[in-house]
């Protein structure tokens, strides 16, 4: 199935593309996709942080939808649907 990926903030620099169409196998949630990205763009796991089964340091939406208050990372990705990559910046 193909995916619409979105990149925002420095994981696009790191990316180098804001947005993308890639190939998943059907049934593939959104830890199998985390680990695809983590595999295609080396450096990007500084910013993609998993502690448990929680996302920290980066925001996924899945059609405008935050994973949170959907099934977290193990929410299935259906084909043609977006999913977006939002870091989370500090400052103080």
């Amino acid at each position: 199935m193909k995916i619409e990926l979105e990149f925002l903030g420095v994981l696009a620099r790191i990316a180098n593309t804001r947005s993308i169409v890639v190939d998943l196998p059907s049934g593939a949630t959104i830890r199998d996709l985390i680990s695809m990205v983590k595999d295609r763009w080396h450096g990007i796991d500084e910013y993609i942080t998993l502690r448990g089964d929680t996302v920290v340091n980066v925001i996924i939406l899945v059609d405008g939808r935050d994973i949170g208050v959907l099934d977290g990372l193990g929410t299935r990705i259906t084909d043609g649907c977006k999913v977006t990559f939002i870091p989370v910046v500090h400052g103080g």
